[in-house]
């Protein structure tokens, strides 16, 4: 994988411009100090506090730290686990010592005391600087008022009716699938690339049941899609992984924001190219909304997250200063791209090949998913045991996120489950946390810790979820009593339509095709592994990646056969 920062393009020459030219010198002069402050400091504190005896990995590089480590292999946390305990240091960027936390009480204690334990500044900088003020880039009271609104658009009640939604751009899907058979008519199976047509997919459930927007990505009507356009160029242009990065380092060291780093300027150009986009897209969802009377709920002919947001937002129980600005009604749009789009497609993907690497349960499954009617209720899907049980597993195996971070806000003592034991061979059983500690939460590690699910938590297994373990009770997810989309105040306000959308697309594509594996020999789930893909904020997602083709970046291609 390519390093964050290892081969930034040349910056501008600004010899030409004597105005640039002064600017950049007292810049870099302030960046140099401000960096050297920010290391003498965090030196000095590092010696008086308690983590010199903390259990750690080797130094990394000076400006990547560990961070290289942990996004080339995802078993780098696991390995380190077994090593060093469940509480141990590591190093971030600039050699900044984050705390890994794999405790469950600790997890719990944190959950609990969201004022204490923040989104750091600089993801929240970087979130704002590309999603606007979301749900996101928000804390304290402003993520407080947002959710009570969003927590209405995304009720069980709202999402039921979205369901028909998720369904029909399955079929969709499908009959595009089908079509592709109809060419060839003699083929016994065709290979396709999965992950590539489940991010089409949602990226079209993302556009109608979001905010009734098409966004044409499993077939291009006409002209390009605007805002599908400027979604390819945040996320998957060439280079953009390396870009973000440089926002992390000038969200980090504030000089650096004044410094025009060559490519960065396009975040902010997509931002405001989104936001004249979302802008309209509101404008006719409100046109709709309210020249159709108090009790309509769509937006054109389509239900949709936007509307019903819409809807909540104008409650005369809420009060006036308690409502959505239209621009953080319009940050909405991107930020539920964002949060629900490749997420949800990586789901789907995994779900698929541990089925094709496991075709006594593709079977099993199959069975059930052909017992349901042809246009399956959200309460049909949600009572298919098995179902369940897949969509629980794959989510525990491969939650939404590998890990999110927090940030002390101030003093306190972090109550351990189990005690760590320092370098010294002294017990601990809580840690001294200062304020500006960065601590790290690994959600992926968690679900598959064998202390807390067994010795064949690496295993994917659904009937697991006959009779999970105790301790699996203690984890304080949203859901199913794991990490996959965390817990407290910052849980994921859209599990419910994730969960919905996966179960509606499993449901149309197992009934009418059979997967496995193109390199069944390659290894377990067919050679294929999972590859970090960055998002705003500094989150990483888990892309599969084929081992046999490293080449060809994220992907899962599959034998496809039609039933």
């Amino acid at each position: 994988m390519e390093a964050l920062f290892s081969s930034l393009p040349s910056l501008p020459d600004f010899s030409s411009s004597s105005g640039s030219s002064q600017l950049v010198v007292p810049v870099a002069a302030t960046a140099g100090l401000y960096v050297a402050l920010a290391i003498i400091r965090r030196v000095w504190a590092y010696y008086r506090s308690p983590l010199r005896t903390m259990p750690s990995p080797p130094k990394g590089t000076f400006f990547l730290g560990n961070v290289q480590e942990l996004m080339d292999d995802f078993e780098t946390t696991n390995r380190w686990r077994r090593q060093y305990g469940h509480i141990f240091k590591f190093q971030s960027l600039m050699r900044a010592p984050h705390i890994h936390v794999q405790d469950i009480k600790a997890i719990n204690h944190m959950i609990n005391n969201m004022p204490i334990y923040q989104k750091a500044p600089f993801g929240l900088y970087n979130s704002e600087r590309t999603l606007g003020q979301g749900l996101l880039a928000v804390e304290n009271e402003g993520h407080k008022r947002q959710r009570k609104i969003l927590n209405q658009a995304f009720a069980p009640s709202q999402i039921r009716l979205l369901t028909e939604t998720f369904l029909g751009i399955s079929f969709q899907c499908r009959d595009m699938w089908l079509a592709q058979f109809a060419k060839e008519p003699s083929s016994e199976y065709q290979v396709i690339d999965i992950f590539d047509w489940f991010r089409k997919l949602t990226l079209d459930v993302i556009g109608q049941a979001g905010f009734g927007y098409e966004m044409d990505a499993l077939e291009v009507k006409g002209e390009p899609n605007e805002l599908n356009d400027v979604l390819t160029k945040i996320f998957h242009a060439p280079h953009s992984r390396m870009l973000m990065g440089l926002m992390i380092l000038q969200a980090m060291v504030p000089p650096f924001r004044l410094i025009p780093f060559p490519g960065t300027e396009v975040f902010t150009e997509c931002k405001n190219e989104t936001f004249r986009i979302g802008g309209e897209i509101l404008q006719r969802a409100k046109d709709t909304l309210f020249s159709s009377g108090e009790s309509r709920v769509e937006v054109g002919s389509k239900r949709s997250v936007l509307s019903l947001l819409l809807r909540a937002n104008v409650n005369p129980e809420i009060p006036l200063n308690q409502r959505l600005t239209d621009d953080e009604v319009i940050a909405q749009i991107p930020t539920l791209i964002v949060a629900g789009h490749e997420s949800t497609s990586s789901a789907v993907s995994w779900a698929v090949s541990f089925l094709a690497a496991n075709p006594a349960m593709q079977d099993k499954l199959r069975a059930e998913l052909q017992g349901l009617s042809d246009h399956p209720s959200m309460d049909e899907l949600n009572n298919a045991e098995y179902l369940e049980q897949v969509v629980r597993e794959t989510l525990r195996m491969h939650p939404s996120l590998v890990f999110t971070q927090r940030m002390a806000m101030s003093e306190d003592v972090m109550p351990l489950g189990k005690p760590y034991v320092d370098v010294n061979g002294v017990s601990h059983d809580s840690i001294h946390v200062s304020p500006g500690q960065m601590i790290h939460i690994p959600l992926l590690a968690v679900n598959n810790d064998p202390e807390i699910w067994g010795p064949d938590a690496g295993v994917f297994k659904p009937e697991r979820w006959d009779k999970t373990p105790e301790a699996v009770n203690a984890i304080p997810g949203v859901w199913a009593n794991t990490l996959a989309f965390f817990g407290g105040p910052h849980a994921c306000i859209g599990y419910r339509f994730a969960l919905a959308e996966i179960k509606s697309i499993l449901f149309v594509m197992l009934r009418t095709f059979e997967f496995s594996h193109v390199n069944p020999q390659a290894g377990p789930n067919g050679g294929m592994a999972c590859k970090a893909a960055m998002i705003p904020g500094g989150s990483m997602l888990q892309h599969p990646m084929d081992l046999n083709a490293p080449e060809k970046g994220s992907c899962l291609p599959v034998k496809v056969k039609l039933l």
